[in-house]
């Protein structure tokens, strides 16, 4: 597959869909290499997110699930961003599926609502603005329509709760794993040395689905975070080597599963990847560090779906 994209005018949607006797499926797909915003320390580009972009559009639509052309580069500001999502959102209806992906830099605000234990607000970086953490909790969740199910995988740094803001029947696929060691947080997506443990984690992994209910309150809709880190790190971004392109580790790994094992239900492959994950060494030697995944829903009907796949039958 073609992994070069271009910009395409902001008029082109980027939220596909795909019919099938079921559901409709649709996807939306974000990628920012470079951004204006300005943060300390700096955001360098990322040239991994449009191998990424390009890597996950095929890998898509190889499982029928229709992609159009995605936000990327100055298409992907923030206005275009929320709007799209909002689109998406008003479109999913009870019974349908819609994928949302980002590649690019995630970072941490100061919580000026207060509403955050940690006190950091979660952001994913836009092309000029942060898309952050308190806006889908407060815009875009709520319009969410019953009955709507979504996936949503964040290839960023501090991405586990930048798009959850799970409230009510949240179900634990994964908690935050512990940091072992000081990891400097919110430094751009990169194989830096803040990936490095000072300890292995050791022990078996829980076995999947295992879930921890902490609400007997059935949210309205079914939602699958699948986030390259916990808050408190620095996703990988592998760089050029051996013919290949700078990339982004934790999308490498999940289209490189699914492509080997096509009938992985979400569960399972939060489960592979995140295997996959932990025995990786970065090129300096250090451990990468460990996906999140979250799971909220009345039901595990979504958890055993197919994974990312327009069609549900395994």
């Amino acid at each position: 597959m073609d992994d070069e994209l271009h910009d395409s005018p902001a008029g082109d949607l980027t939220v596909g869909q795909q019919h099938t006797t079921l559901v409709t499926t649709r996807s939306l797909l974000v990628g920012v290499p470079t951004t204006r915003v300005r943060y300390d320390p700096s955001l360098e580009p990322l040239p991994g997110t449009l191998v990424d972009i390009a890597t996950m559009r095929g890998l898509l639509s190889s499982r029928g699930v229709a992609t159009n052309d995605p936000l990327i580069k100055r298409n992907a500001s923030l206005s275009a961003v929320q709007t799209a999502l909002l689109d998406l959102a008003n479109v999913t209806g009870e019974g349908d599926l819609s994928i949302f992906y980002f590649a690019g830099h995630g970072v941490g605000l100061a919580d000026y609502s207060g509403d955050d234990e940690d006190h950091s607000d979660e952001a994913l970086v836009c092309e000029d603005g942060f898309l952050v953490d308190d806006w889908f909790a407060g815009t875009f969740w709520p319009k969410a329509r019953p009955g709507s199910s979504w996936v949503m995988v964040v290839d960023a740094c501090a991405s586990a709760s930048s798009v959850r803001s799970l409230t009510g029947g949240s179900l634990i696929i994964y908690p935050e794993p512990p940091v072992l060691g000081m990891c400097q947080p919110h430094r751009p997506r990169t194989v830096g040395s803040d990936s490095e443990r000072q300890e292995e984690t050791t022990g078996e992994l829980p076995a999947l689905p295992a879930l921890t209910e902490r609400s007997a309150e059935p949210p309205p809709r079914s939602r699958i975070v699948f986030a390259a880190c916990s808050d408190l790190e620095s996703a990988a971004e592998l760089p050029d080597s051996g013919g290949q392109r700078a990339r982004g580790l934790y999308t490498t790994q999940l289209t490189e599963t699914l492509r080997k094992h096509p009938d992985l239900s979400h569960a399972q492959l939060a489960q592979r990847v995140r295997d996959a994950v932990r025995t990786y060494r970065l090129p300096d030697g250090a451990h990468a560090a460990e996906p999140v995944c979250y799971y909220d829903s009345h039901d595990e009907s979504l958890l055993n779906r197919r994974a990312l796949s327009g069609d549900p039958a395994r």
